[in-house]
Protein backbone atom coordinates (compact mmCIF):
# COMPACT_ATOMS: atom_id res chain seq x y z
CA UNK A 1 0.00 0.00 0.00
CA UNK A 2 1.27 3.45 -0.87
CA UNK A 3 1.83 6.12 1.76
CA UNK A 4 -1.13 8.16 0.50
CA UNK A 5 -3.42 5.13 0.83
CA UNK A 6 -2.21 4.45 4.35
CA UNK A 7 -2.74 8.06 5.40
CA UNK A 8 -6.20 8.03 3.78
CA UNK A 9 -7.21 5.03 5.87
CA UNK A 10 -5.75 6.69 8.97
CA UNK A 11 -7.75 9.87 8.27
CA UNK A 12 -10.96 7.89 7.71
CA UNK A 13 -10.60 5.98 10.97
CA UNK A 14 -9.38 9.08 12.78
CA UNK A 15 -12.32 11.28 11.85
CA UNK A 16 -14.75 8.67 13.16
CA UNK A 17 -12.70 8.27 16.35
CA UNK A 18 -12.67 12.05 16.73
CA UNK A 19 -16.44 12.18 16.44
CA UNK A 20 -16.84 9.44 19.05
CA UNK A 21 -14.43 11.28 21.38
CA UNK A 22 -16.44 14.47 20.94
CA UNK A 23 -19.70 12.70 21.68
CA UNK A 24 -18.16 11.10 24.78
CA UNK A 25 -17.15 14.53 26.04
CA UNK A 26 -20.54 16.12 25.37
CA UNK A 27 -22.93 13.39 26.45
CA UNK A 28 -20.92 11.56 29.12
CA UNK A 29 -18.97 14.46 30.58
CA UNK A 30 -15.56 12.96 29.85
CA UNK A 31 -13.91 16.36 29.62
CA UNK A 32 -10.48 14.94 30.44
CA UNK A 33 -10.44 13.72 26.80
CA UNK A 34 -10.43 17.34 25.62
CA UNK A 35 -6.66 17.58 25.14
CA UNK A 36 -6.52 14.26 23.28
CA UNK A 37 -9.37 15.41 21.03
CA UNK A 38 -7.64 18.73 20.28
CA UNK A 39 -4.28 17.10 19.57
CA UNK A 40 -5.83 14.52 17.26
CA UNK A 41 -7.68 17.29 15.44
CA UNK A 42 -4.47 19.19 14.75
CA UNK A 43 -2.71 16.00 13.61
CA UNK A 44 -5.73 15.30 11.37
CA UNK A 45 -5.42 18.77 9.86
CA UNK A 46 -1.79 18.07 8.97
CA UNK A 47 -2.68 14.70 7.43
CA UNK A 48 -5.55 16.16 5.40
CA UNK A 49 -3.29 18.97 4.20
CA UNK A 50 -0.84 16.31 2.95
CA UNK A 51 -3.65 14.40 1.21
CA UNK A 52 -4.92 17.60 -0.40
CA UNK A 53 -1.43 18.39 -1.65
CA UNK A 54 -1.14 14.87 -3.08
CA UNK A 55 -4.51 15.08 -4.81
CA UNK A 56 -3.72 18.47 -6.33
CA UNK A 57 -0.50 17.09 -7.77
CA UNK A 58 -1.96 13.98 -9.34
CA UNK A 59 -5.72 13.68 -8.91
CA UNK A 60 -8.83 14.11 -10.98
CA UNK A 61 -10.63 17.47 -10.89
CA UNK A 62 -13.44 16.04 -8.75
CA UNK A 63 -10.90 14.64 -6.28
CA UNK A 64 -9.22 18.05 -6.08
CA UNK A 65 -12.53 19.75 -5.29
CA UNK A 66 -13.50 17.29 -2.56
CA UNK A 67 -9.99 17.29 -1.09
CA UNK A 68 -10.03 21.08 -0.86
CA UNK A 69 -13.51 20.93 0.68
CA UNK A 70 -12.26 18.42 3.27
CA UNK A 71 -9.32 20.69 4.05
CA UNK A 72 -11.55 23.74 4.47
CA UNK A 73 -13.96 21.82 6.68
CA UNK A 74 -11.07 20.55 8.78
CA UNK A 75 -9.67 24.06 9.13
CA UNK A 76 -13.07 25.30 10.27
CA UNK A 77 -13.35 22.37 12.69
CA UNK A 78 -9.98 23.20 14.23
CA UNK A 79 -10.90 26.89 14.49
CA UNK A 80 -14.26 26.10 16.10
CA UNK A 81 -12.61 23.54 18.37
CA UNK A 82 -10.08 26.10 19.58
CA UNK A 83 -12.91 28.56 20.19
CA UNK A 84 -14.79 25.96 22.22
CA UNK A 85 -11.57 24.98 24.01
CA UNK A 86 -10.94 28.51 25.29
CA UNK A 87 -14.50 29.79 25.71
CA UNK A 88 -17.15 27.05 25.67
CA UNK A 89 -20.32 27.90 23.79
CA UNK A 90 -23.33 25.68 23.11
CA UNK A 91 -23.94 27.16 19.66
CA UNK A 92 -20.30 26.68 18.62
CA UNK A 93 -20.41 23.16 20.02
CA UNK A 94 -23.52 22.32 18.02
CA UNK A 95 -22.02 23.72 14.82
CA UNK A 96 -18.83 21.75 15.56
CA UNK A 97 -20.84 18.51 15.83
CA UNK A 98 -22.80 19.19 12.62
CA UNK A 99 -19.63 20.02 10.69
CA UNK A 100 -18.13 16.80 12.05
CA UNK A 101 -20.87 14.76 10.38
CA UNK A 102 -20.44 16.70 7.14
CA UNK A 103 -16.67 16.15 7.34
CA UNK A 104 -17.14 12.39 7.76
CA UNK A 105 -19.32 12.34 4.64
CA UNK A 106 -16.91 14.48 2.59
CA UNK A 107 -13.93 12.34 3.61
CA UNK A 108 -15.85 9.18 2.67
CA UNK A 109 -16.69 10.65 -0.75
CA UNK A 110 -13.08 11.75 -1.20
CA UNK A 111 -11.87 8.24 -0.37
CA UNK A 112 -14.34 6.73 -2.83
CA UNK A 113 -13.27 9.07 -5.63
CA UNK A 114 -9.61 8.41 -4.84
CA UNK A 115 -10.06 4.63 -4.91
CA UNK A 116 -12.08 4.81 -8.13
CA UNK A 117 -9.48 6.97 -9.89
CA UNK A 118 -6.69 4.75 -8.57
CA UNK A 119 -8.38 1.62 -9.92
CA UNK A 120 -8.99 3.21 -13.31
CA UNK A 121 -5.36 4.32 -13.56
CA UNK A 122 -4.15 0.82 -12.65
CA UNK A 123 -6.45 -0.90 -15.16
CA UNK A 124 -5.53 1.67 -17.84
CA UNK A 125 -1.85 0.71 -17.78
Amino acid sequence: MRLVGLISVLVGVGVIAQYILGLAMVFYGLYYLRDLHATAGIVGLILIAFLTYSSIRSGSPLLKIFSLLALLLTLSQVALGMHIYFSPSIIASDIHMILGVILIIVIAITGYISMKSSRSSISGR
